[in-house]
């Protein structure tokens, strides 16, 4: 399952803001990975617990942030995952 949220403020999204989205996973030792999805930069993490895996991606464009998680049983992992990340690599700011 793929969903998308997402957060605007009045000045520009900065680094720090995304972090802050991110902080329990970081807490955690999540280890991050540069992002560029569409017109969108950040980070993403990916990880897996109990037969599920998780790849959450924490994105922003000029006063927009969004929150991608995608997630789906370990056992489906393969081509569902290429094609979640296709449609976030679509991503255009408007």
């Amino acid at each position: 399952m793929l969903q998308i949220s997402s957060y605007s403020k009045d000045g520009d999204v900065t680094l720090a803001d995304l972090r802050e989205f991110a902080q329990e996973h970081l807490d955690g030792g999540a280890k991050l990975a540069d992002a560029e999805s569409g017109d969108f930069w950040g980070f993403t993490l990916a990880f897996g617990a109990e037969g599920i895996f998780s790849q959450h991606w924490y994105l922003a464009n000029s006063n927009k942030a969004l929150f991608i998680t995608y997630n789906c049983d370990e056992i489906n992992l393969g081509s569902e995952l290429e094609s979640a990340k296709k449609i976030v690599a679509s991503l255009e700011a408007t």
